[in-house]
Formats: C-alpha cells, sequence, structure tokens
C-alpha cells in the first residue's frame, strides 16, 4: 500500500480477513460484509455499495464522509482489486492503498 507524499510502501493489514459481496445481477446496489483476519472474533462490517457491472467483471463503489473504497471483482479470473481514496485529516493530505487478491465465486 502506498501512504502519504512520499509513497512508502505499507503493510495492508487485511491477513487473514475477508470481503464476502452480495448483490442480485441487474440491481445497483449491493451489500460487501467484511472482517479482520487479525481482530479474531471481531464483529463483521457490513457497508452499502453501488454497484455497476462491466463485461467480465463488477465494480463496488462505498461511500463515506472523506473517503471512497472501490472494489472491482474480475469474475472469470476470480480476482478482486481494491483501491482506497481518502482525504485524510490527520494527515492533512490525500492518502490511498492498493490491495489484490485471488477469490472464489458462488452463484445462487
Amino acid at each position: 500500500m502506498l501512504a502519504g507524499s512520499r509513497g512508502e510502501l505499507e503493510a495492508d493489514g487485511f491477513g487473514g480477513g475477508f470481503f464476502t459481496y452480495s448483490w442480485k445481477v441487474g440491481d445497483s446496489t449491493a451489500t460487501i460484509v467484511s472482517q479482520s483476519g487479525s481482530a479474531a472474533g471481531s464483529t463483521p462490517r457490513t457497508e452499502q455499495a453501488t454497484a455497476v457491472p462491466a463485461s467480465g467483471f463488477v465494480t463496488f463503489f462505498v461511500l463515506y464522509d472523506r473517503a471512497v473504497w472501490v472494489h472491482s471483482l474480475f469474475l472469470d479470473k476470480k480476482t478482486v482489486l481494491i483501491s482506497r481514496h481518502v482525504d485524510s485529516a490527520a494527515a492533512g493530505a490525500p492518502l490511498g492503498g492498493l490491495y489484490t487478491t485471488s477469490c472464489s465465486i458462488a452463484v445462487q
């Protein structure tokens, strides 16, 4: 992950965690459930997202007051790409991160 104006590489903190994406094809809303792998026994977090389908992948946008998280789920490649875009008051600068991993996909 890149952080700050110097472009430093940092550990992502997602190790052992998970994301579950749930949406009905054709709908523009989705639910994303996440749980940290480093916080065993922690309560899963549920977010509402806007779903935008494209050829071969679906992108989910999660909007916050000072941040946007973008999750792109590549269906055939079974890969997810996540980016975060934050206007950080603490850092006094925009911050971002880019994460990717393989995933499994189940259609119900």
